[in-house]
């Protein structure tokens, strides 16, 4: 599947976006899912075929969004979500099989957990990138919208978009710091500052 998506984003340009991109990322997240279901066979447990589709799904209705679909910036965000999401749960699979004491199971679990937190760790980076690109080169996204609303004199719409582009980005921090709380509680910098 991975491989069917890598080859319609080759057809970028060729061929309609609805194919090269939104069929692709469809392909990619299905390709996810199915990992986290062979993940789930590998341990003996049922697949759970209805979750196949839940991320293309949900890129797929994103999609017919107008708006979601001039944002590469939130596109990105819930496609690296999507990917961590099916990631993190492919790495928990294998951790729940952890009673059965094969070697390879706790490299295979960090690296998923590594793979997954670099799609998220990407997302507030690339968030603000893409919003101080678009003020300065003017490409479409909310720094665009807040460089055309200041241009055009409104200013309540631009503080919408401005206040939109803050919530984003102390969302998807308050989300990393729960995450290093929950995956690092065993450092010592953690236990030191629940004493404190």
């Amino acid at each position: 599947m991975r491989t069917l998506s890598i080859a319609l984003y080759g057809l970028y340009g060729s061929v309609p976006e609805l194919i090269s991109l939104d069929l692709a990322n469809a392909f990619l997240f299905m390709s996810y899912a199915l990992a986290w279901s062979g993940a789930r066979v590998f341990d003996g447990r049922r697949p759970q075929p209805g979750w196949l589709i839940t991320g293309a799904t949900v890129w797929v209705l994103a999609c017919q969004v107008p708006q979601f679909a001039e944002m590469p910036d939130v596109r990105a965000l819930l496609g690296g979500g999507i990917v961590a999401a099916f990631l993190w749960l492919t790495a928990f699979e294998f951790w729940r099989g952890r009673a059965e004491r094969l070697l390879s199971r706790w490299p295979a679990i960090l690296i998923l957990f590594a793979h997954g937190a670099i799609f998220l760790l990407r997302s507030p980076i690339s968030l603000l990138l893409a919003v101080g690109s678009e003020i300065i080169g003017g490409a479409p996204g909310i720094g665009n919208a807040i460089t055309l609303q200041n241009q055009a004199g409104n200013v309540p719409a631009m503080w919408v978009y401005i206040v939109v582009s803050a919530v984003l980005g102390v969302v998807a921090n308050l989300a990393l710091i729960g995450l290093e709380r929950r995956v690092l509680k065993w450092h010592s910098a953690h236990r030191s500052a629940d004493v404190a």
